[in-house]
């Protein structure tokens, strides 16, 4: 008789990940870069000027950047490590 026990890494591993909010990390902060914006994602004015942020999915690695500027965010697209 098998068991079919899966950790939570495994899961993601074989599965599309969805990068969930709560599994971000943030892996580097620098002054604003200009913006994120392309055909996919749109502008948000309102968030240039502040910090662009670089995050990281805890569960696949994959990365994006992110422009903060208080509470205004453009979050650009997701790209596998």
């Amino acid at each position: 008789m098998q068991t079919t026990t899966q950790t939570f890494a495994t899961v993601y591993a074989t599965n599309a990940c969805r990068h969930a909010a709560r599994h971000h990390s943030v892996i580097a902060e620098r002054p604003f870069a200009g913006s994120l914006a392309t055909r996919k994602v749109a502008a948000n004015p309102m968030a240039h000027g502040g910090v662009t942020v670089t995050v990281a999915c805890r569960a696949c690695g994959a990365t994006r950047q992110e422009n903060r500027n208080g509470r205004h965010v453009e979050a650009g697209a997701w790209h596998r490590a």
